[in-house]
């Protein structure tokens, strides 16, 4: 009877899990977000000389504006990478963790799927692209005598 009772209320308890999951993610990725969009700004900062010299040699706009959405594609490609690595050892961790726990009824198998691989790049991307994208256009606006007067 107790097992009945229990076995009932799992479909409750999944649902505030996604919920709460999903709450977390939000927060997560503004946190990440805001996050990159400073390294990226301070980043950019500290290379308005090269970004000046670049403008005197002739890069136009759009050419800085290429060059450092390459830097920002390699990063967020490394970060998916490391993502997917750390992913798949914590789930293999929490899996064994959980299956010796002494539910002998049950076996958990955790496992990343291509959905998740898929929406894991996508949100990486995004999330680095729409972070980025402002201290990228205003790098990459910089004028030469904006440099040379230190501005």
């Amino acid at each position: 009877n107790y097992s009945l009772k229990a076995s009932k209320s799992i479909p409750v308890i999944a649902k505030i899990l996604a919920s709460v999951g999903g709450i977390l993610v939000v927060v997560l990725l503004i946190f990440a977000g805001t996050s990159i969009a400073s390294i990226i700004n301070q980043s950019l900062q500290n290379r308005y000389g090269e970004i000046g010299i670049m403008r005197a040699v002739g890069f136009k706009q759009k050419h800085l504006i290429k060059l450092f959405a390459v830097e920002v594609t390699i990063i967020s490609f490394i970060s998916f990478c490391l993502s997917i690595l750390l992913s798949f050892f914590a789930l293999k961790a929490i899996e064994h963790y959980v299956n010796n726990l002494g539910f002998a009824d049950y076996t958990f198998i955790l496992t990343i799927g291509t959905y998740q691989i898929l929406a894991s790049l996508a949100v990486i991307f995004l999330v680095s692209f729409i972070s980025s994208a402002y201290p990228i256009k205003k790098a990459s606006s910089i004028q030469v005598t904006d440099i040379l007067k230190g501005a």
